[in-house]
């Protein structure tokens, strides 16, 4: 019975550990794709400007 609950609560804290680090990198790159929409919005609304996106294995270009 100690064993179970003791894997249960390792896993529980992994679970914890995987989100907070998942949660964190959603909001950098969140926050990056804001600052420059306030910068096309602040730049005279010029749409030719690029939003650099890395997704972690490749790195692509948005419109």
């Amino acid at each position: 019975m100690f064993k179970l609950l003791t894997i249960g609560i390792l896993c529980l804290i992994l679970i914890i550990v995987i989100n907070i680090a998942l949660a964190r990198h959603i909001g950098k790159n969140m926050f990056l794709v804001n600052q420059k929409l306030i910068d096309v919005i602040y730049s005279d609304g010029d749409l030719t400007k690029k939003i650099e996106v890395d997704s972690g294995d490749m790195e692509q270009s948005v419109d």
